[in-house]
């Protein structure tokens, strides 16, 4: 539909969004609290009736969190279905926490220009770092919500292990169960699960040649609760998304240029999806002058120059896999269905396939293949309809309500 036929956003009561707003907003800011204030930025350990209280509290936030979902995230399963969905999602973060502890968090360091016995010992370095907001510590150093989260977790818990743990199989949990219901706002419960499969199955290879800084999964689930936001034409949920996600990192705004794009024929949704580039945008400006207080240029955004392309480029036998196994495998499945896969679907994969290695080839390392997975996991829906034959929605289905079929 084009001009003034074409639907707007979904309407939604205001309270609800407030709410939801609210709740997003006030988790963050708690979360951002060892940040915020000075006294707290040094990890130290914590007094034991605080370990004993908050840190008992903090090592059962994830078995928390999987409760919580079942209780309220929206599935039209029935309850056998939804219970076994579950338990499926809660293996599949034991096993993506278990392969990134022994083939990321344990592995040597391999980088020359500083000496730890393993990656651990390079991401508490880091993550002090950050907590300090070193102003040379390009890049890092403006992703800090993730930081700030895992740093709470340290104060109340005592240790960074077990906080980077906790936070790891949280949002790990979220992020997997988040894949599965993008996956039902187009496909079947059966296409969901594969497109969800497809993504585990190509997880190994993406967090091979990184040291495990702890922006992701947080970064991830951005992505996705974006892509669902934008299929659900919630510009406000979306908005509140890109302006949280950005403190985790700013490549999510990414998203809000594509939706920008995919509804510039529509005239009454150009204005809000404008405004939410321009919110996130804002964000990142405004987060650089902070940590900087200079002028964001290129190297502010991430510590390299224009030569970094160069560099990238040279280092192709070490990253042309890297992007082959985790975006490339999928883009035979993009092109044959480009027809029948959703339009909004198709978009953002195509979209996020061209700007997500264009962008880790100026600002970051194009063997960091975690940098593509919101692509692969866009890409491996389609390629998850194609194996099953589901012709899927034109349009996504609204949200469900919690609870239903349970």
């Amino acid at each position: 539909m084009h001009g003034e036929d074409a639907p707007g956003p979904t309407e939604e009561r205001p309270r609800a969004f407030a709410w939801r707003a609210g709740l997003v907003l006030a988790a963050t800011l708690l979360a951002l609290v060892p940040l915020l204030v000075p006294a707290l930025r040094e990890a130290r350990p914590p007094r034991f009736e605080v370990w004993f209280f908050l840190g008992s509290l903090a090592l059962c936030l994830p078995v928390l969190t999987v409760a919580a979902c079942w209780w309220r995230w929206p599935l039209d399963l029935p309850r056998a279905a939804r219970r076994d969905l579950f338990v499926l999602l809660v293996g599949a973060t034991l096993l993506t926490a278990h392969l990134h502890h022994t083939n990321v968090d344990t592995a040597p360091f391999r980088y020359a220009h500083k000496a730890f016995a393993d990656n651990t010992g390079w991401q508490v370095e880091t993550q002090a770092l950050v907590m300090r907001l070193e102003a040379g510590y390009y890049g890092h150093n403006v992703r800090f919500l993730p930081n700030a989260f895992v740093h709470g977790l340290q104060l109340v818990t005592g240790d960074f292990v077990v906080a980077r743990t906790i936070y790891r199989l949280t949002f790990g949990f979220l992020l997997l169960l988040a894949i599965y219901t993008l996956g039902r706002a187009w496909y079947s419960h059966r296409t969901a699960l594969l497109g969800l499969l497809l993504y585990l199955l190509i997880y190994p290879v993406s967090i091979r040649h990184y040291a495990g800084q702890v922006t992701d999964p947080m970064s991830h689930l951005s992505f996705v609760l974006g892509m669902l936001c934008i299929a659900r034409r919630r510009d406000a949920d979306l908005g509140l998304v890109v302006v949280v996600g950005a403190l985790a990192k700013e490549s999510v705004v990414a998203l809000a240029g594509l939706h920008l794009l995919m509804r510039l024929h529509e005239r009454r949704a150009v204005a809000p999806a404008g405004a939410v580039l321009a919110a996130g945008l804002l964000v990142v400006w405004s987060v650089r002058r902070l940590v900087y207080g200079a002028a964001v240029t290129g190297t502010t955004m991430s510590g390299v120059g224009p030569e970094h392309v160069l560099e990238n480029l040279r280092a192709w036998p070490l990253w042309a896999p890297q992007l082959l196994f985790t975006v490339g495998v999928f883009l035979p499945f993009l092109a044959l269905s480009w027809r029948q896969a959703p339009r909004v679907l198709r978009l953002l994969a195509a979209g996020l396939a061209l700007l997500l290695p264009l962008s880790s080839l100026r600002f970051s390392w194009m063997y960091e293949a975690r940098n593509f997975v919101p692509a692969s996991i866009a890409l491996g829906l389609i390629a998850a309809a194609r194996l099953t034959g589901d012709p899927g929605r034109a349009e996504a289905r609204p949200d469900d309500p919690p609870g239903r079929g349970t």
